[in-house]
């Protein structure tokens, strides 16, 4: 999921003023965050053959340890986050400022998150 969210973090790492190892860090500590205590629906899950078809199969529990109906907010977030445009990896040069685009789309909505550690990140723009 990091390198389909954030193929290339370079852009993260210029508007965060942060070295790449500490972005990195901490957009895998945010990624375990989002998926804590969510579990899958393990029938969908298996017939999934992407993360846009996996995503919507994770639940919580609710009080009764039963599956909620629908995704929690977190990993509806994550599928918001993960666009179906081609990636810079894949494209080369041409797909650059599609990649940025993404980049700063992704950097605002993160930056909007109700999600501790977010500002120690995002405090340095």
């Amino acid at each position: 999921i990091r390198e389909e969210i954030i193929p290339g973090p370079d852009i993260f790492c210029y508007l965060t003023d942060s070295l790449q190892t500490q972005f990195l860090n901490w957009w895998a500590r945010w990624l375990l965050l989002m998926a804590t205590r969510v579990f899958p629906e393990t029938s969908k899950m298996y017939m999934a053959e992407t993360w846009q078809e996996a995503l919507p199969s994770l639940r919580a529990l609710d009080t009764n340890g039963c599956h909620m109906p629908t995704p929690p907010w977190r990993i509806m977030l994550i599928m918001d986050l993960l666009e179906d445009t081609s990636m810079l990896t894949e494209g080369g040069a041409r797909f650059l400022h599609i990649e940025r685009e993404r980049a700063l789309k992704t950097f605002q909505i993160l930056k909007k998150q109700p999600i501790p550690g977010l500002e120690a990140m995002f405090s340095k723009e």
